[in-house]
């Protein structure tokens, strides 16, 4: 088993000993690798939620950075700076890093 998954591997040789031997050192090798895994692990920050009009300014920032056409970005703040998000979003609204809206 390796990470709660059956795991299967050719061991190469015929001797059952000689196997059962080769799958005690990888399993040994496997659980050496998990401990120093969880010892190494380095609790992050918990980030403040984007809010949605951040997340707005950052956009039209990337689009001017695309050498996009005026009219393109000016429909593009259109949407976004002026009110025209869809149903219940408001500009102060916080989003999470994971989820996006569709608009």
């Amino acid at each position: 088993m390796l990470n709660d998954l059956p795991f299967r591997q050719s061991a190469g040789t015929r001797s059952w000993e000689k196997a059962e031997e080769k799958r005690r050192l990888l399993e040994n090798e496997a659980e050496a690798r998990a401990k120093s895994s969880q010892r190494s692990e380095i609790p992050q920050e918990k980030k403040e939620p984007t809010t949605i009009k951040a997340a707005v300014a950052r956009f039209l920032s990337s689009k001017k950075n695309e050498n996009l056409a005026e009219s393109t970005l000016d429909k593009l703040k259109t949407i976004f700076e002026n009110g025209s998000l869809p149903g219940q979003l408001q500009p102060d609204s916080a989003i999470s890093q994971n989820s996006r809206p569709h608009i």
